[in-house]
């Protein structure tokens, strides 16, 4: 059986610092404060590669409990022109245009199919929820 898509990678150091791979070969590292050791993640959205000790895994599969996606997967933009500097949102914060936006410009993405259902899935969740983000 194949294993769900992979729609966010990071992980948590025991000093809190979250590292997320967003692209494939995005390696991250950071000196963790609270041992000493060195942590990395890597992979983006392709495949899951990790090093260190005591960290907390935080990565989501398409599919995971949509609660837990909407609070961690985030996504990157440039405003509405593009020509802003590079800023992520967290799903649960992005208002309803931009949401709707994003359904329709990630519609037929060959890449990461799993990314569109995902927007798709948070105007589901919010509609069952009675939630509005105007």
């Amino acid at each position: 059986m194949k294993q769900a898509k992979l729609i966010y990678n990071a992980i948590k150091c025991l000093d809190g610092t979250i590292l997320e791979s967003r692209h494939r070969w995005d390696c991250k590292t950071h000196v963790d404060g609270y041992n000493g050791t060195t942590c990395m993640v890597d992979g983006g959205l392709s495949y899951l590669r990790r090093s260190g000790a005591g960290y907390v895994e935080l990565s989501l599969r398409y599919g995971d409990n949509h609660t837990i996606v909407r609070e961690r997967f985030n996504w990157g933009g440039r405003g509405v022109n593009g020509d802003e500097p590079l800023t992520y949102i967290i799903l649960k914060d992005i208002v309803p245009a931009h949401l709707d936006a994003l359904i329709t410009y990630t519609e037929g993405c060959r890449d990461h199919p799993e990314i569109h259902q995902v927007f798709i899935d948070e105007l589901n969740w919010r509609k069952d929820n009675d939630v509005t983000n105007d």
